[in-house]
């Protein structure tokens, strides 16, 4: 009686086991979320193969690189960061993190800081931290300018080729614990060139856009974003890109940039206007980067939420050495001891907007227009983060 009733709890418990296996594989096929229980000797079950979400179509006059017709390549698994070998056995790495955004939001000193960490390289980029290649230069853009160069993945991959070298040699107990990112802030929001991706063509809106991109690229990754109070985003974009010189013109150009997008949505959707081409040619502020919600939406659409480490840059400001330390709990590096933590703190902040600091402070009745403005994208914002400091009222 007992062997048979042992039996019956074996096979039951069996059976549970394996519904809730089919279960997570059959909703998980293809998603970035994986299943995160672990013995001490590796993962309780393989992980699933990753199933492309677009087919390749490759590109004709007119569009990019189909990065849907580049295939995953098998990633070393002594490596923290994502690398491989090619078949000359030279070592190639991708970042394991992105600080995608946002603009004027403090990304060039945290990242500055971030690279301070002895496990963390940087790449061969702008600033040491912008490779530009997904928003702007895959596109042929540099800003607003045009370029007949445009980059392949395989460019993209060169810039990080130094890191690699370092990433190589950094080992504990033969684990290689070095780690590179990519901290281009124009990444998050500039969906300009989705004209040019394979997948979007003959469509009036994108299907595919950056973060799908990425999704394709990445097994896994880490994203940071910044978000600054974007009225105060706007005001220092404006004086850092030479839009204008004082807080009369930057009043005109903020009622003209809001005239504008209002047109553009009363005969197109907001992800037309948000994303256009066009519109950012025209517009006499970049008043869209500071809709964060619109673009968080789309990351979200793609990424789970715990991939992302989501900051504000007023809690940076007064609070540097603790958004330091979430960074480093988030990206998994070794905590730094309380005399190195104190040494970052105190360095000199990277890349302020000198214009700005010279400039007059803005007039009362722009920022309530902007207030008024941004009012809708920060509630949007606050609710898709479950966090109320995202409305800025304070």
């Amino acid at each position: 009686m007992f062997k048979r009733f042992l039996y019956k709890c074996v096979v039951a418990f069996t059976t549970v086991v394996l519904v809730c296996t089919m279960t997570y594989m059959v909703n998980h096929v293809g998603q970035s979320t994986r299943f995160q229980m672990a013995l001490s000797l590796g993962r309780l079950f393989k992980e699933e193969a990753y199933v492309p979400q677009f087919p390749c179509i490759g590109a004709i006059q007119g569009e990019d690189e189909d990065l849907f017709c580049l295939n995953r390549t098998s990633l070393l698994p002594d490596y923290k960061n994502p690398c491989w070998k090619d078949q000359n056995d030279t070592i190639h790495c991708l970042p394991y993190f992105h600080l995608i955004g946002s603009d004027k939001c403090g990304s060039t000193d945290l990242f500055s800081r971030i690279t301070h960490h002895p496990d963390v390289e940087t790449c061969t980029c702008l600033l040491g931290k912008e490779s530009c290649y997904w928003s702007w230069r895959r596109y042929g853009f540099f800003n607003k300018r045009k370029s007949d160069r445009h980059q392949r993945f395989s460019d993209y991959i060169n810039v990080f080729r130094e890191a690699s070298v370092k990433i190589k040699v950094h080992t504990v107990n033969d684990y290689h614990t070095g780690i590179v990112g990519d901290g281009t802030p124009m990444d998050f929001w500039d969906f300009r060139g989705w004209t040019r991706i394979p997948q979007n063509r003959g469509l009036k809106e994108p299907l595919v856009l950056t973060p799908h991109l990425m999704r394709h690229v990445y097994k896994h990754i880490k994203f940071l974003l910044i978000f600054r109070n974007p009225i105060d985003r706007l005001y220092s974009d404006y004086f850092f890109l030479n839009y204008g010189h004082s807080p009369e013109s930057f009043h005109d150009h903020v009622i003209l940039s809001i005239k504008m997008m209002e047109r553009c949505t009363r005969n197109n959707s907001l992800r037309t206007c948000m994303f256009s081409e066009k519109m950012y040619d025209q517009l006499p502020t970049r008043l869209h980067i500071g809709c964060y919600s619109v673009f968080l939406k789309e990351w979200l659409a793609v990424f789970p939420r715990e991939d992302f480490l989501i900051l504000k840059t007023e809690d940076y400001k007064t609070d540097s050495q603790g958004t330091l330390r979430d960074v480093f709990n988030f990206l998994l590096l070794p905590p730094l001891n309380e005399t190195a933590m104190d040494s970052l703190t105190h360095l000199k902040r990277q890349h302020e907007t000198k214009a700005k600091k010279g400039a007059p402070a803005m007039k009362n009745i722009t920022r309530t227009i902007l207030h008024e403005f941004y009012a809708e994208y920060n509630k949007e914002l606050a609710f898709m983060l479950h966090d109320d400091r995202f409305l800025w009222e304070t």
